[in-house]
């Protein structure tokens, strides 16, 4: 597995154990502040799984967008 791949993989699986926190909180019938606590992390952990994806495709995409410009403008590509 690459190295830019660890954290996106380590990012699902901190989501999935927030979501399953957040769905036995609900199970056990947790307190309106704990399950607000349980539901904001399993929100949060989905936004970092979205955006450690994001980041670690948009290297790519950054990387072929500046060879694209290069082609371009006619000069090569650093």
């Amino acid at each position: 597995m690459k190295l830019k791949w660890i954290l996106p993989a380590v990012a699902v699986v901190v989501c999935v154990a927030a979501w399953a926190g957040m769905f036995v909180g609900l199970y056990l019938g947790v307190d309106l502040k704990a399950r607000t606590v349980l539901v904001t992390l399993a929100a949060l952990s989905g936004e970092a799984v979205l955006w450690t994806f994001a980041a670690a495709l948009g290297l790519t995409v950054f990387e072929a967008r500046r060879r694209i410009w290069a082609r371009l403008t006619g000069r090569k590509p650093a």
